[in-house]
């Protein structure tokens, strides 16, 4: 599953949710949202994904070109995970990661999308990968 975004905000009530495990790569950080009235608002954290893994299948994900100044993959219009590459990487290092082919995609583990969804949050979907297009 995906959510676009290395960092994305979350709420105290997914925070709680999350923090009971430990989750290789996945680090909370608390963070202040300034409000519309310029307020300050607590009790978000940020999450930083650092774990970067190279799984996309290279043949058959469609992709434009690769960059030759990042080595992203540009111009993503399906994706493929290569199972051998997920295959040789131990679940409790894969739980979430970013893609090393195009770092602002973030991949969660069914079991923390699971853990999340756990929280019933609101405006949080996740896409299965195979599900995913660039039209989205």
């Amino acid at each position: 599953m995906s959510l676009r975004g290395k960092c994305v905000v979350i709420s105290e009530k997914i925070h709680d949710v999350l923090n009971r495990y430990e989750i290789k790569g996945l680090q909370l950080v608390p963070t202040v949202i300034r409000g519309k009235n310029d307020e300050d608002i607590d009790n978000y954290w940020i999450t930083n994904i650092y774990k970067k893994l190279s799984v996309f299948h290279e043949k058959e994900t469609k992709y434009r070109r690769i960059s030759k100044l990042t080595g992203e993959w540009m111009g993503i219009e399906k994706i493929v995970l290569d199972r051998e590459k997920l295959a040789a990487v131990p679940l409790i290092d894969r739980l979430v990661f970013v893609s090393k082919e195009f770092v602002s995609f973030i991949l969660y583990h069914k079991s923390v999308v699971d853990i999340i969804m756990s929280a019933n949050p609101e405006g949080i979907v996740f896409t299965p990968v195979e599900e995913w297009s660039d039209e989205m």
